[in-house]
């Protein structure tokens, strides 16, 4: 197995229902397989104005019992170590230099993985105002949810305007 590395993870759309039926509970099954770098982050990012408490709650009651096997109430709460919170809006030029800041903060942190699990129409918008924060870097890696676009011609538009800043 190849070793891990130390990451960020930051999910745009942290508080919505794919993040919390879906990738919350993957990375949780990750951690506790012990597939993940003991100090990688998840830093969950969404226009909600949570704390990172109120968060965390969220994330307890909306994304704990999508975990059918091998939960554990253990693992469970060093898994929350490993998640932070900002609130973010996609239109804020200034939340995105506080992303830029929170991230470049973490000076051991070998990969930073953005993962937009947000509707096609931020895609561009967000990438312009990560790069413009400086967190379109070599060791920064974009993921993009499906679906890119509604036809052919949407999803390569969506392709050119996020590769014009990754």
């Amino acid at each position: 197995m190849k070793p891990q590395t130390n990451f960020d993870l930051v999910l745009f759309g942290a508080t919505g229902d794919l993040a919390m039926r879906k990738l919350l509970p993957a990375l949780y099954r990750a951690h506790a397989a012990g597939l993940l770098h003991p100090q990688g982050r998840i830093l969950g990012v969404s226009r909600s104005k949570f704390s990172r408490e109120e968060f965390l709650a969220k994330v307890g009651r909306d994304s704990k019992i999508h975990i059918k096997h091998h939960f554990s109430d253990a693992l469970w709460a060093s898994f929350i170590q490993r998640i932070q919170y900002l609130s973010l809006n996609v239109s804020e030029p200034e939340h995105f230099a506080k992303l830029g800041e929170a991230v470049k903060a973490r000076k051991e942190t070998d990969n930073v993985i953005i993962y937009l699990s947000t509707a096609p129409k931020f895609f561009a918008p967000a990438c312009e105002k990560l790069a413009a924060a400086g967190l379109n870097a070599p060791k920064v890696r974009i993921v993009l949810e499906k679906p890119l676009g509604t036809d052919l011609a949407s999803c390569r538009k969506i392709n050119e305007d996020v590769a014009a800043y990754f």
